[in-house]
């Protein structure tokens, strides 16, 4: 008997669907950004997640938009005090959970690679 095995999907691909989906939901709500508009990107230290926090960052560059780099670290003393921004986009699983809790305390939407 033959049997077929699929490709199970990768970070690296989630990474590559994350920054189309950041591309679609700026092409879909330019408002989004509007007047110069941020994005804080979460990302982890890894080379992996500095290369898609430059993907990212492109986009939002592209779309009028500034971007905010946050680790883990920068945001273990809270956020609320920061000025917020419009989207917050986790690059990392390891930053998922960071990043629920940021966009909840300021009250935007969030993009996030698939958790585990």
């Amino acid at each position: 008997m033959t049997s077929t095995l699929s490709r199970r999907p990768t970070l690296d691909d989630d990474r590559a669907a994350l920054v189309d989906s950041v591309e679609a939901l700026l092409t879909v709500q330019p408002d989004l950004l509007a007047a110069g508009g941020t994005v804080a990107v979460l990302r982890g230290f890894d080379r992996a997640s500095r290369e898609a926090r430059d993907a990212v960052t492109a986009v939002v560059r592209a779309h009028g938009g500034r971007v905010l780099d946050l680790t883990v670290a920068s945001c273990a003393g809270g956020v609320a005090d920061w000025p917020s921004a419009d989207l917050v986009v986790a690059v990392s699983r390891s930053t998922v959970e960071t990043a629920e809790r940021v966009a909840t305390t300021w009250d935007v939407p969030l993009l996030a690679v698939a958790p585990l």
